[in-house]
């Protein structure tokens, strides 16, 4: 067996490596609820996305940014991920 790993011990811990990254990156998705982002509108149409200065993908709640568009916004839960609410700018 010369240092090769069974086929099974690889899978398992692919399996295990796989899930732990899902959980750090939703414990991190979750750490930014709340939190003020700069957002790069990617995608225009009828659910406009975008995404963070950090690569959190977000819904665009806003209809009046269209893609290329930039603004910072505070970033909320969504039902299926994280979504933005625009900041006002006070000048």
């Amino acid at each position: 067996m010369s240092g090769e790993l069974r086929k099974d011990v690889i899978v398992r811990r692919a399996a295990d490596l796989r899930a732990l990254g899902s959980r750090k990156a939703m414990q991190y998705q979750n750490a930014r609820i709340g939190g003020e982002a700069e957002i790069v509108v990617t995608e225009g149409g009828p659910q406009p996305r975008g995404v963070t200065e950090d690569f959190l993908t977000v819904a665009v709640t806003d209809a009046k940014y269209t893609r290329g568009s930039r603004f910072r916004a505070r970033l909320e839960a969504g039902d299926t991920g994280l979504r933005t609410k625009p900041l006002v700018s006070q000048t």
